[in-house]
């Protein structure tokens, strides 16, 4: 699987070269089209990990709340990366910037009753 993707990252590097030497306004357009085909072509291999995920949290008493909570932080960061990088190789630095302040941002409000979890244990475990 990860040959398939190195394959079309390595192609989609070359187009979008040669359109920018050719000062092809495209070249944008092409980034974003094949990092949307690199992450669609991920998704079966997302659900796997997302049900091994689930089967670990059963055996091992974590609660499945605390696993989606995970999951959707990192996918929430991971989102937030490739678009901040985009918006950076397109010399959009600023909007780049804030959206990686953004995404951080959410990702801890979404922590939030993780936070809350762990400071109840460890207030009970204080009180004896």
């Amino acid at each position: 699987m990860i040959i398939k993707i190195g394959i079309m990252a390595i192609i989609g590097v070359v187009i979008i070269a040669v359109l920018k030497n050719n000062g092809s306004t495209y070249s944008s357009l092409i980034q974003i089209g094949i990092m949307s085909i690199i992450l669609i072509s991920v998704i079966p291999d997302v659900k796997v990990l997302l049900s091994s995920l689930d089967n670990m949290g059963i055996a091992d008493d974590v609660s499945k709340e605390s696993i989606r909570i995970m999951v959707k932080i990192f996918s929430i960061l991971t989102v937030g990366a490739l678009c901040s990088d985009v918006c950076r190789d397109n010399g959009e630095s600023a909007i780049a910037d804030a959206l990686e302040l953004s995404s951080k941002v959410i990702a801890v409000g979404c922590a939030i009753p993780v936070i809350t979890a762990v400071v109840g244990v460890a207030v009970s475990f204080l009180k004896g």
